[in-house]
């Protein structure tokens, strides 16, 4: 089903889980969860990714990003990095999913002005998401019918490497990273009207992964070898938006790459 997973996606309407594979054999397989069976496919076979890939992957261009499912379930959506440089765009894969069961093929469209699509977030409420592409900065992309358009992009001053969103849900706006950026960017979500940007007094070389709780973001620096990965608690409840407090996880090597929130 895959030789290099690089991330998966959980329906609790339906119990199933998407893992999307990045190198060789680059595509999209779906599971049934069972709490004493465990996992099981359910697809006669996975939806491939043509990316002419090596195992593992070598990116980050040409490869794959990230899978959600929409707000209702119905459709499972995974972004895709191009590669400018060959003439390779990236794209949005959207899989149609039918009572529990994914459908056989899905549908990629291009949206207009991106090209390395990384992250993403659902905006709540609507049929739209913002992903971020780092030769831009980010585009709100409606998607219908199994096809994504872009509606609106991010006007950001000296981006280098957006790659990272999350949608606040106190703010409502969605806050953006950048690999090469000791920052955080906020925007509306449906206009890409940058609102603030908040430089953060600490010495991360950058800032990467990142999650919303309440008024507080968590934002993780990666570390580079010289400096340490840290988490950075950022309170966006104030304006400007205030960092309060930084804290370095004890048994984490050099670098981070990624973080989620239990609650």
């Amino acid at each position: 089903m895959g030789e290099f997973p690089v991330t998966a996606a959980i329906s609790p309407r339906d119990k199933i889980a998407c893992v999307a594979n990045g190198g060789a054999k680059a595509g999209l397989a779906c599971f049934s969860i069972h709490k004493r069976k465990g996992l099981k496919p359910i697809m006669s076979k996975p939806i491939d990714f043509p990316l002419n890939q090596t195992t593992p992957a070598v990116g980050p261009f040409n490869t794959v990003s990230h899978s959600f499912f929409s707000e209702d379930g119905s459709i499972l959506m995974t972004t895709v990095k191009g590669d400018p440089a060959v003439n390779n765009v990236g794209f949005l894969s959207v899989l149609p999913i039918n009572q529990g069961r994914p459908g056989p093929y899905d549908s990629r469209s291009c949206p207009a002005g991106t090209a390395i699509l990384f992250g993403s977030a659902i905006i709540p409420g609507t049929n739209k998401i913002i992903a971020t592409d780092v030769t831009i900065g980010a585009a709100t992309i409606e998607v219908a019918g199994g096809v994504g358009k872009t509606v609106a992009i991010a006007d950001i001053a000296n981006q280098d490497r957006t790659c990272w969103v999350v949608i606040s849900p106190y703010t409502k706006s969605a806050f953006l990273t950048d690999l090469t950026r000791n920052s955080i960017v906020e925007v509306d979500p449906l206009t890409e009207d940058v609102k603030q940007i908040t430089y953060l007094p600490n010495d991360a070389p950058g800032m990467i992964d990142l999650t919303a709780a309440g008024k507080f973001l968590y934002v993780l620096s990666p570390g580079n070898g010289g400096t340490k990965p840290a988490v950075v608690v950022v309170d966006v409840s104030e304006r400007p938006a205030k960092q309060v407090q930084l804290f370095e996880p004890e048994g984490v090597p050099k670098s981070a790459q990624g973080m989620a929130m239990i609650l």
